[in-house]
């Protein structure tokens, strides 16, 4: 069976269809904005370093493995 091909069909699907990315432009949560909203800026500070403090090794260390495979394949023929 050959599918339609109808223009006036087309474009019904294509005004229905809706994308996912602009369904909600916000992507927190009422209750999460008001939390935010109301998180004292010295608790926010603290967790950064704190995030900072656990993250920022790792990925020195992931980059750093990723030179040195960079130079590794560079140096081979």
């Amino acid at each position: 069976m050959v599918a339609s091909r109808d223009p006036e069909a087309l474009s019904v699907k294509k005004q229905t269809a809706e994308h996912f990315e602009y369904q909600n432009e916000h992507a927190l949560s009422h209750d999460d904005e008001v939390f935010l909203a109301e998180f004292p800026e010295e608790a926010k500070t603290r967790v950064l370093r704190k995030v900072d403090w656990r993250l920022m090794p790792m990925l020195l260390l992931l980059y750093l493995i990723a030179y040195i495979d960079k130079t590794n394949i560079g140096i081979f023929p």
